[in-house]
């Protein structure tokens, strides 16, 4: 996890401490999977970068935006591609 973390950090410009904290709250938000919470801390790495935000700000709204409705991990790159679009769009 720690070379996942330094690893995730270096590509996307984050904090490793911001990367590290993001990875906490993956595990503490249930997904305790190992390959499931680097593939959630990779996509809020690149949700972040897109929306120019820290990596757990990114993980938090993408968290929020998943966990009601029982999405899966493997559509975390939708759900980020629809909240990246909705900020775009502006205020709706």
């Amino acid at each position: 996890l720690e070379k996942q973390v330094l690893s995730l950090s270096e590509t996307y410009g984050q904090a490793p401490v911001d990367t590290a904290r993001a990875l906490y709250n993956t595990i503490s938000g249930g997904y305790t999977d190992v390959a499931e919470a680097a593939k959630l801390l990779e996509q809020a790495n690149k949700l972040a970068v897109a929306g120019a935000t820290d990596v757990n700000t990114a993980f938090e709204g993408l968290l929020a935006a998943m966990k009601p409705y029982g999405t899966s991990v493997e559509d975390a790159a939708r759900v980020s591609d629809v909240l990246f679009n909705t900020v775009k769009a502006g205020i709706t």
